[in-house]
């Protein structure tokens, strides 16, 4: 029978080469051999540890302390590029949307009003819609899009505008009696001339501009006039950008502009002689408010077929100064106790 066989020994004495420091499952863990190899573990578990040890004071131990990652400073931040893009908004969307109708292109579909912005077409319609809603754009029968009426009525709202127009047509328009040539009223925006007013007649000579159209200052009459009484700083940046040379005597030299609006300043005329448009000249004279502060210039386009600058310097100039006079009778108006 197997009981002859003797039984297997387990734990330490199953080797003879060192205590068994894991023992199997079926190990005895309370025998005196069991308790020998869990000796000999810790032994060795306390030669494996540093040599030093924390001080101990008044018996009892330090306490370790915790190692903390120094605090990290804040990251500056980056640069932005230069020439970075803006971040595109809802309101930059929107403009654009509004900024694709110009004076060649009044009347728009939906889908050349997407490409003329850089938007989706999603995106476009969206905006569109909310904008038609609203009135600032009109949609026709036919799917076209247009400026809406709610626009011109905001607008009419500005000071430098409609409200300068009102006072000075009536001296606009005897201007015109007394010539029968193109009168224009303008106002300056950066660096162009923005024409709040224009007034024409079927044998006035054709020009290239209409109320609203903007134009480089230095190559008009009324450009002249706005930039000679411009700050320096202003003058200077119109005169540091390429100009347009429009005809055979356009003037781009920024020298020989200097010197033109020096004599502006000097006489409070200003002339320009086919400029712009073959065949047709300018003389304009400055629009001033308050103090003397320049808001305007008046001038008179004609033909150079028909007349000369010469008569039509002292009517620009009562013209000019009719249009100041009750600038500042309005301004005292106002501010006149009631």
């Amino acid at each position: 029978m197997a009981a002859d066989v003797p039984h297997p020994r387990r734990g330490a004495d199953a080797r003879p080469d060192g205590p068994r420091l894991e023992p199997g499952p079926r190990a005895h863990h309370h025998g005196p051999r069991a308790r020998a190899g869990r000796a000999a573990q810790r032994a060795a578990a306390r030669d494996a540890r540093p040599a030093a040890r924390p001080e101990r004071r008044g018996g009892r131990r330090r306490p370790r302390r915790r190692h903390r990652p120094a605090a990290r400073a804040p990251r500056a931040a980056a640069p932005q590029r230069r020439g970075a893009r803006r971040a595109v908004t809802l309101t930059t969307r929107t403009l654009a949307v509004l900024s694709a109708f110009t004076a060649r292109h009044p009347r728009l579909r939906l889908a050349e009003v997407a490409v003329a912005s850089g938007l989706p077409l999603t995106t476009a319609h969206r905006i569109v819609n909310d904008l038609v809603a609203w009135g600032a754009l009109e949609r026709s029968s036919d799917g076209t899009l247009s400026v809406g009426l709610r626009l011109w009525e905001l607008a009419s709202l500005a000071p430098r505008g409609p409200e300068l127009r009102e006072v000075a047509l009536p001296f606009l328009e005897d201007l015109y009696t007394a010539t029968r040539e193109n009168v224009q009223l303008a106002v300056r925006e950066d660096l162009e001339s923005v024409f709040v007013e224009r007034l024409t007649g079927p044998d006035s000579v054709g020009v290239m501009t209409r109320v609203g159209a903007r134009f480089p200052l230095p190559s008009t009459g009324v450009g002249r006039v706005l930039l000679a009484h411009a700050p320096a700083a202003v003058q200077e940046a119109a005169l540091a950008v390429p100009l347009r040379r429009w005809t055979e005597r356009t003037e781009t030299d920024p020298e020989r502009l200097r010197a033109l609006l020096a004599e502006v300043r000097r006489t409070g005329v200003a002339f320009s002689d086919q400029q712009v448009t073959d065949g047709a000249a300018s003389v304009a004279a400055p629009v001033r408010r308050g103090r003397g502060e320049v808001v305007a210039a008046v001038s008179v386009v004609y033909s150079t077929a028909r007349t000369t600058a010469a008569p039509l310097v002292p009517a620009v100039r009562a013209a000019a100064l009719g249009i100041s006079r009750a600038l500042a009778a309005r301004a005292d108006a106002h501010h006149s106790p009631r």
